[in-house]
This record gives structure tokens, C-alpha cells and sequence, in this order.
């Protein structure tokens, strides 16, 4: 029998005392050995009869929040729970949806013991909409395959302290996960990985105000990883790596970015180091303290860069590894302190306008560089290169690439030098 008891229909303290009645009618379905497991289908952390064994757990305490009588359950933190402790947190079922709610408060899991587990070998969730939220060592969603993790967090402040030779968040191992947040902050003290292995699909979506501060990120590691950013702040104080590898594993990952809104800033960039990496700008601000490095690992994966819109800076170099590199640049504004070596440049590509202005004494030096191109699907792109400076050599240099309608123009004035094997 699943009891269903909400604050909507009595009083948290009348709740306190149905739930001593409810508990005798509620069978955990958790079969790990727990030391504390959830048995209450909806209800609040502070309750001690919701807990097997009774008692509110303590930070010496692992607690496991999984499916009650064959169905979902709800575990409720809020305003009137104040501080609650626990050494880790498993949040996880195989025939059912666990959730975690916290709309106020503040949890913290405990530094040296099991971490926070959001989805291991079924699926758990966690909302917040307010409070703290802090674990000292890491937070793993979907951690085995064919688990799934999902967090959604529009208010409150989260914390991933973590130990600084390990990820403090997983987005993904073996299995899927989501973290969608809208609001609120999110501190990861060491390392954001979305897509850790062979198999694992892990997104992450960023808006409205919120914040998220990293101190280095892999998106696409061996697995699969996507981050959108249609809004809010995002920094990484170390890199951004999309599409890397794992050492010792076979899959090359795949790590794709889209920036719609809202403003990323890192240190340094690396778009398909030993994997396929895709940065494709729409709008929004991206700032690059150092280099931007396009192509880092091998000569097959490639690394993309697409600024359709918004505006990057560079302070640094975009330059190729030993991979494959792509930079296109249409209706965006790119500015660079440094120097760009690539192996494809294109100011407007396929159905796309762009231009792009070399001055002062910069270099730019691409194997191929297309200025307007069309292709098949496509109307032919538009694209205006203008050089008042600085020096522009390469291999190949193509105005209006393809035909199909694209349109090419160079226009060269000052003291900037063109030399390029073939015009």
C-alpha cells in the first residue's frame, strides 16, 4: 500500500504524526545494505519514522532513497528541515523514479565517504528550487549503463567541493544524464565532465540567470557530451575541452557546444582533443584568456568552430594541433589579439553571410581559405574579407567556392601583405 502524505492536505507537524501510522503500511523496496534507507512515499527528511532505521540520518550515515511499495517516492527538503547531514546519498531504482525535492535548507554530504549518486544502475532525480546543496566529494548521474541520472536546479546554490584529483561532477558515465539549470549557482571546485565513457550520453543546459563556475571541463569524454547555453554566466578557470579521450580507452568522444545566449569565459579552449569537438555560436559572448585551440589530437577527428552569431574573443592564438581544424566566421564578430593558423578558414559559409577585417601586424595562415562558399542543400554564402594590415599566406585561396550563387570579395589596402600558393 503506497501512502501519498503532502502539506497541501495537513499541517507538517499533524504530517509527523501520520507518518508513525503510515510506516507500518510502507515496505522499502531497497535491497542494498543501507544505513539509512528512505521508506515514505512523500514526505520530509526530518521525519525520523520515514527512515530505516529510525532516526534522522547523521554525516556518519549513508542514505539510500529508492522506490517505496513498487512505486516512485519523494524525499522533501525544505525551509523548516534546516541543516541535513548525510556521509553519502544513492538516489536510485530500477522500476521506479526517486526524487529528491529541495525547495529551502541545506544538505551536505560528507568529504571521504561514498559521494552522491543521482541515476548508478537505475534512474534518480533531483529538483531544487532553493537551499544549499553541498558534497565534499562528487556527484556521479548515470553511472552504470543503461542507468539515468536527471538534475534540475532553478534556485539555490549548489556546491561540489571535491578532491582535486578526481571529477567532482559526472554528467554520464556508462549511462545518461541530465542537468538542466535555469537559476541558481552551481560551484564545481575541480572538474565537469559530461559523457565520461564508451556509451555515456550526458547534456547539460544552462539559462535564465544562472551561474556556473568550473575549474576545468571535458564535454565528451570517451561518451557522448552536449552543453547549450541559452543564457546565464558560465567559467571555467582552467580549459574547455570538447571531444577528448579517456587514456586507455578505444572511443574517441564526441563533445559539441552550442552558445545561444548568455556569457562563457575559460582560460583556454580545445575543440577535438583525441576526439570530435564542435563550438557552434549562435549568440552570446565567448572569452578566451589564452589560445583557442582547433583539431589538438589526431589527423582523422576534427575540431570546429562556427560563429554564426554573438561575439568571440581570443586574447591569445586559434591555432590547429595536430588534428583537423575548422573556423568559419559569418555573421559574428571575431576579435583576436594574436595570431590564427588553421586548416580551414571560411568567412561565409553555405547559406550564411560574414566578413572579416586583418589589420595591425596579425598573421593569418590557413591551408584553405574560402570567402563565400556553396554547398549542395544550400544557398551560396556571402563573404567579405577586408585586409588593412598584418600578412595572410596559405595554400589555397578561393573566392566564391563552388559557384551556386556564393560570392567572394577581398579587399586589400594599407600595409597587408597576401601569399598564397594559389588565388
Amino acid at each position: 500500500m503506497n501512502t501519498t502524505l503532502t502539506s497541501k492536505t495537513m499541517t507538517r507537524n499533524s504530517l509527523a504524526a501520520a507518518i508513525a501510522i503510515a510506516i507500518a503500511l510502507t515496505v522499502p523496496s531497497i535491497a542494498q545494505a543501507a544505513a539509512k534507507a528512505w521508506t515514505c512515499t512523500n514526505s520530509y527528511w526530518d521525519y525520523a519514522s520515514c527512515w530505516s532505521s529510525s532516526g534522522v540520518p547523521s554525516s556518519a550515515d549513508n542514505v539510500y532513497v529508492g522506490a517505496v511499495s513498487g512505486g516512485d517516492s519523494v524525499l522533501k527538503i525544505d525551509g523548516y528541515t534546516g541543516n541535513a547531514y548525510a556521509n553519502g546519498l544513492t538516489v536510485d531504482s530500477t522500476i521506479a523514479t526517486p526524487t529528491v525535492q529541495q525547495t529551502g535548507g541545506a544538505l551536505s554530504i560528507s568529504v571521504g565517504g561514498i559521494g552522491e549518486r543521482i541515476g548508478y544502475s537505475g534512474t534518480g532525480a533531483y529538483s531544487q528550487t532553493g537551499g544549499t546543496h553541498t558534497v565534499s566529494g562528487y556527484l556521479e548521474m548515470g553511472w552504470y549503463a543503461g542507468s539515468h541520472g536527471a538534475y534540475s536546479l532553478s534556485g539555490g546554490t549548489l556546491n561540489l567541493q571535491g578532491d582535486p584529483s578526481s571529477d567532482s561532477l559526472i554528467v554520464a558515465n556508462y549511462g545518461t544524464a541530465d542537468f538542466n539549470q535555469s537559476g541558481g549557482a552551481v560551484n564545481v571546485g575541480n572538474t565537469l565532465v559530461a559523457g565520461t565513457r564508451s556509451g555515456g550520453a550526458g547534456t547539460y543546459e544552462l539559462g535564465g540567470a544562472g551561474s556556473l563556475t568550473a575549474g576545468q571541463e571535458f564535454i565528451g569524454r570517451s561518451g557522448t557530451g552536449t552543453f547549450t547555453q541559452n543564457g546565464g554566466t558560465h567559467i571555467v578557470s582552467g580549459q574547455l575541452t570538447l571531444g577528448s579521450n579517456i587514456y586507455g580507452q578505444a572511443t574517441y568522444g564526441t563533445g559539441r557546444y552550442y552558445l545561444n545566449g548568455g556569457a562563457l569565459s575559460a582560460d583556454s579552449e580545445v575543440i577535438g582533443e583525441q576526439g570530435v569537438g564542435q563550438l557552434a555560436q549562435n549568440g552570446g559572448t565567448n572569452t578566451v584568456a589564452g589560445d583557442l585551440m582547433l583539431g589538438g589530437g589526431d589527423p582523422n577527428l576534427p575540431g570546429t568552430y562556427q560563429l554564426y552569431g554573438g561575439t568571440l574573443t581570443v586574447h591569445g592564438n586559434i591555432v590547429t594541433g595536430s588534428g583537423h581544424s575548422t573556423l568559419e566566421v559569418d555573421s559574428g564578430t571575431l576579435n583576436v589579439d594574436g595570431n590564427i593558423d588553421v586548416v580551414n578558414f571560411t568567412v561565409g559559409g553555405p547559406g550564411r553571410v560574414g566578413s572579416y577585417t586583418l589589420s595591425g601586424s596579425r598573421s593569418l595562415n590557413a591551408t584553405y581559405e574560402n570567402i563565400g562558399e556553396y554547398l549542395s542543400g544550400y544557398s551560396g554564402g556571402h563573404g567579405t574579407m577586408s585586409q588593412t594590415g598584418g600578412t595572410n599566406s596559405g595554400n589555397f585561396l578561393n573566392l566564391g567556392l563552388g559557384g551556386g550563387g556564393a560570392v567572394g570579395a577581398y579587399h586589400l589596402s594599407g600595409t597587408g601583405v597576401v601569399s598564397m600558393e594559389s588565388e
